[in-house]
């Protein structure tokens, strides 16, 4: 109800409640509500169905998998390779392996399928000797293939040898432990039996 007010000449004059004291105010503020909270409700749902279907293909379930040469590991937007394995005796002028050990050459191509340029490095990888962790660090006088580090752009890709050693009677598997700054997430592929 609206107050009537006089004024000292006489005047009358009407004031009005405050639009936040009308009840159709209150009413228009809950509908508001609703649809606000229906909606975020709704996207939350979305977001969720969308986070789970990011999980079936997310980087985590890779995480301790363990591939074969020949397959295509997806990872972040990444694509590896292995494109073949071998071992390759030790040159007999300049010999450089342990007893009984010959190169372990791991063949691998990797691809930018993501938005940004990455680096890659042949660091990012280890040679799995039975639970022996080793870099690929060894050098063939015949090597001319070696995979180094550097940048790739987006759709571009890089193919090279990781050498490392070991006896080939030995179970190797190749382990991505990925870059050292970011969360250690790690996949394997199988090498030889």
């Amino acid at each position: 109800m609206a107050k009537h007010i006089k004024d000292e000449n006489g005047n009358t004059y009407v004031q009005k409640k405050p639009f936040y004291k009308k009840i159709w105010f209150w009413i228009l503020a809950i509908i508001v509500v609703i649809i606000i909270g229906g909606a975020l409700g709704g996207s939350e749902d979305k977001a969720e169905k969308s986070d789970s279907t990011s999980k079936k293909t997310s980087s985590s379930d890779i995480d301790g998998k363990t591939f074969k040469v020949g397959d295509t590991v997806k990872y972040k937007g990444i694509e590896f390779k292995v494109n073949s394995f071998q071992f390759a005796d030790d040159d007999p002028e300049f010999p450089a392996l342990k007893d009984g050990n010959k190169y372990a050459i791991v063949n691998i191509t990797i691809t930018n399928k993501s938005d940004d340029t990455i680096s890659y490095n042949p660091f990012d990888f280890k040679l799995d000797n039975d639970g022996n962790l080793t870099d690929f660090t060894e050098i063939r006088v015949d090597g001319n293939n070696e995979l180094n580090s550097g940048d790739l752009k987006p759709g571009a890709s890089v193919t090279g040898d990781l050498t490392g050693q070991a006896k080939p009677s030995d179970k190797l598997k190749l382990i991505y432990t990925g870059n050292m700054f970011e969360n250690k997430e790690s996949f394997s592929v199988n090498l030889n039996k």
